[in-house]
């Protein structure tokens, strides 16, 4: 063990890295009191209850569980850590080890256990900084499943490692099921897993999807290093090594593989893979597509003679098409790119054997197919869609939140018995819990809430043609002076930039005047104008905080056949809305209108695709189109000013009302009737996940300061920065953290920062930051270097007797008081350790140790310093 991994210990505690709002501790067994308040009365990791109170506090805030230094043998000798339903859509949860002092162990000699850490129908978790060893027999050290109508996702495992585990059965780690998916591996290292051929060390399989494995080392399996079995669709290799070692199994590096053992086969392979900058080393395969047994239905995997030729002679299109009709592998939507193969005989392999009393029909065996995939370092198009790579546009092609009308979820659908048209008699807001008169919106589709609302009989609700995803709501208007209004609010993973499409269209009396008002902005509270009943004021300058946008459509009953269309404008904070009329006709009574909204609450420009053209957007700014014609396109700017929706808050709620006028032209016709109706459909909003360079850092520098090396840094820009890891390398290369330092969130001015490395290693430091966003994105500085001479103290003195195996050391001590006494060579790797309990005055002690010759260093940690001496054996 290297010297830093026990000074991070002491910088984590003084300097923790911020994910939450909440901290809670558990150790291998409870501590003083237990109640998990600090790491001193850390609980026992085992306890159901306190589990349980997490759970209650992410309902309302983030929590991070640190798990102290320790051996938690006890999930493999007395039972599993089981977290079933843990996780919230919003507040994430982080499970954070001690650096590579959190080890979980499997110790031989017991009976052999299932999983180790189970993750089952959770969601929004990182778990990060584990180790994991032991040769005891078990199935799966950490897996991650759901079933039973739960879900899985959003897990990231980040900085962990499996070392010298060989009574792995199946996995080290691994995810399955259908509903498990968006798995990341990060930062993960994996060495000398099993011993035997059934043993790997990433076993993914049973339909999960969107896995991926980055920046991650693997060396020496006895089975499949990563695996994606049976309809695993969506995974991702990059950026990882993967070692085979004399002596290990020449097995595949990343294999593919069906096992039908039943006629006809069930199990299927799946198609949008993507395996970039890899380095293979020494073996048959690097990457293995493997169909062992029977065919499935619809397939054909059990090969004829005339197919056998075609897959290892014929033409690249003709095997391209043979892999599409028999196998369902589309080779155009599986990348490979910037890998290197080292003592590789093949890079990518198919392989159709029989097997389970399966009967060949001419054809079995292997052939190399690694020309055959698309090699470009363009994302593909499911990958552009899954890492939101689009780095200053968003694109709206892709859909976040459909909203189907109709399609009731929860238990709304008993309401939809038939394709006639269902109209609502009262106010109703639909949740998860409690289903109204529409669906609510489930967090798989983005979350939120459903409102429709109005004061009196005159207004009225209906759903049209609800069997299928066309359903439309109509809506009339209110003839009270209030709203009749649909509300769509507080739907989850929003951003500040937004769009929204809907189409709409108008049938009016001759004799109603109405306003129909459509708005976006933020839900915040309980009263809120997306959700009260309340409809939208134009006069005031500071009414309705929460809206970001506002237009509406005006029908006057002087010309009931022209619509006029408005937009709430305001150019200064101190002066009252209004409403700006376009003088344009592009609306009209009767017609179907497709309204695209494309909204920025961000504080920098943004840009949207449309038809293949890419149109920019100021900052706190929106744009209009109907029918395909951008409504106002001389005017690129109609936001409110900063009194309204504060700059940066996600735009995360939507809203339609009308309300007739009160006043009558004719004292025959009665006013505030409700004949003015709308009917809205084809409800969809995108949130942009938008990628932009999070921090603009303007200065780092290092230097020598008695001793200790202090870093400074500088930013005049930040975006959703967390924090800062301070990493430091002997070589230049293989660089390690020694602490972390809090980012400010987001800000616009500028922001000084330091850190003080008070243990730098002897000889030249590198240093380099890596400032992390919240979504646990990285982002690496420039190098920097500094060279450091120790200084051998004159109160701690070395002796070492000749012939002895012993190192003497003595000590001039100002107090009383425990400390640490390490010894180490000048690259850092740590020989002994031991604690030593000092008095005030002169002391002597020794440690037994059989030092090979050469330059070591004795480091005596003491409560608030560090006393260095260097010494030669």
């Amino acid at each position: 063990m290297m010297i830093r991994n026990l000074l991070l210990i002491f910088v984590l505690f003084i300097n923790v890295r911020v994910f939450s709002q909440v901290t809670r501790f558990v150790g291998p067994e409870s501590v003083g009191s237990g109640d998990g308040m600090t790491a001193a009365n850390a609980a026992d990791f085992l306890n159901t209850n306190f589990w349980t109170d997490i759970q209650l506090l992410l309902q309302t805030q983030p929590v991070t569980v640190k798990f102290i230094a320790g051996i938690y043998s006890r999930a493999y000798t007395e039972k599993r850590l089981y977290l079933n339903q843990k996780g919230h859509a919003k507040n994430q949860l982080v499970l954070e080890g001690d650096l590579n002092n959190t080890i979980f162990t499997a110790p031989t000699g017991y009976q052999e256990s299932a999983i180790m850490i189970w993750i089952y129908n959770s969601r929004n978790i990182i778990i990060k900084n584990f180790s994991f060893t032991g040769n005891g027999k078990v199935n799966y050290v950490l897996r991650m499943t759901s079933g039973q109508g739960g879900v899985t996702k959003d897990i990231l495992v980040e900085n962990c490692h499996w070392y010298d585990m060989k009574g792995v059965e199946y996995g080290a780690t691994g995810v399955g099921q259908p509903t498990t998916s968006y798995v990341t591996y990060k930062n993960c290292s994996f060495k000398r897993i099993g011993s035997g051929s059934g043993a790997h060390m990433i076993y993914n399989a049973y339909g999960s999807h969107h896995i991926s494995i980055i920046d991650s080392h693997f060396e020496d399996c006895t089975g499949d290093y990563v695996r994606f079995r049976d309809n695993l669709d969506y995974g991702t290799v990059s950026g990882s090594t993967f070692i085979r070692t004399s002596g290990y199994s020449n097995r595949p590096f990343i294999s593919v593989p069906l096992f039908n053992d039943i006629d006809p086969g069930d199990e299927v392979f799946a198609t949008n893979y993507s395996f970039t900058n890899n380095v293979f080393t020494n073996a048959t395969e690097a990457i293995k597509f493997y169909s062992s047994g029977y065919d499935p239905i619809g397939r054909n995997h059990l090969l004829t003679a005339s197919e056998g030729g075609i897959l290892s002679g014929g033409t690249a299109q003709q095997k391209k098409n043979l892999l599409l009709n028999n196998f369902n592998i589309n080779t155009d939507l599986i990348r490979l790119d910037d890998n290197t193969f080292n003592i590789i005989t093949r890079e990518v392999t198919m392989e159709s054997v029989t097997n389970y009393g399966s009967q060949s029909r001419g054809w079995t065996g292997a052939v190399d197919i690694s020309e055959l995939f698309t090699n470009t370092a363009n994302l593909l198009p499911w990958e552009e869609n899954y890492y939101n790579l689009r780095a200053g546009v968003w694109n709206n092609e892709s859909r976040t939140l459909y909203y189907n009308l109709g399609a009731g979820t929860g238990g709304e659908d008993k309401i939809f018995t038939g394709i006639q048209p269902v109209k609502v008699g009262g106010s109703s807001i639909s949740t998860e819990s409690i289903p109204g008169f529409l669906p609510y919106i489930p967090e798989t589709d983005g979350g939120g809430f459903a409102r429709v609302a109005y004061p009196s009989s005159n207004a009225a609700f209906t759903l049209q043609d609800m069997s299928s995803d066309e359903s439309t709501l109509k809506i009339s208007s209110s003839g009270s002076g209030y709203p009749a209004k649909f509300s769509l609010y507080n739907i989850l993973k929003t951003s500040p930039v937004s769009s929204l499409f809907f189409t709409i269209s108008f049938k009016d009396s001759t004799y109603t005047q109405v306003l129909w008002t459509c708005s976006m902005g933020n839900h915040t509270g309980i009263d809120n104008l997306f959700s009260d009943g309340s409809f939208l004021s134009a006069s005031s300058a500071t009414s309705n905080p929460e809206v970001f946008n506002a237009f509406r459509w005006r029908i006057a009953r002087t010309n009931p056949n022209v619509i006029d269309f408005q937009y709430r404008n305001k150019t200064l904070e101190s002066e009252n809305a209004s409403y700006t009329t376009v003088n344009i006709p592009y609306f009209y009574r009767g017609g179907e209108f497709a309204i695209e909204v494309y909204a920025n609450n961000d504080e920098d420009p943004k840009s949207y695709t449309r038809g293949g053209i890419i149109y920019e957007i100021p900052s706190r700014a929106y744009h209009i189109w109907s029918n395909g014609e951008r409504i106002l396109k001389e005017i690129d700017n109609y936001a409110f000013p900063a009194n309204q929706l504060a700059v940066g808050l996600p735009i995360n709620s939507f809203m339609i009302h009308g309300t007739n006028s009160s006043s009558t032209p004719n004292p025959d016709v009665i006013v505030g009737d409700n004949s003015a109706e709308l009917t809205i459909g084809k409800i969809r909003m995108d949130f942009a996940s938008i990628v932009t360079l999070p921090v603009t850092l303007t200065s780092f520098d290092v230097k020598q300061q008695q001793g200790n090396v202090l870093l400074n840094w500088a930013t005049n820009s930040e975006v959703d920065n967390a924090y800062f890891e301070i990493l430091r390398s002997t070589d230049g290369k293989g660089f390690s953290e020694i602490g972390n330092v809090k980012g400010t969130g987001n800000s616009r001015s500028v922001n000084s920062y330091t850190f003080t490395d008070k243990y730098p290693l002897e000889g030249l430091n590198y240093y380099r930051l890596r400032q992390v966003d919240y979504d646990g994105v990285g982002k690496y500085s420039e190098v920097k270097t500094v060279n450091i001479g120790f200084i051998e103290s004159e109160t701690l003195k070395v002796l070492i007797p000749a012939n002895i195996k012993e190192i003497h050391f003595s000590y001039t001590s100002q107090d009383t008081g425990e400390s640490v006494l390490q010894v180490l060579d000048v690259q850092g790797r740590k020989y002994t350790e031991e604690k030593i309990q000092l008095k005030k005055g002169e002391n002597y002690f020794f440690i037994e140790s059989s030092l090979p010759s050469g330059v070591y260093i004795a480091l005596l940690r003491l409560k608030d310093q560090a006393i260095i001496a260097k010494f030669i054996k």
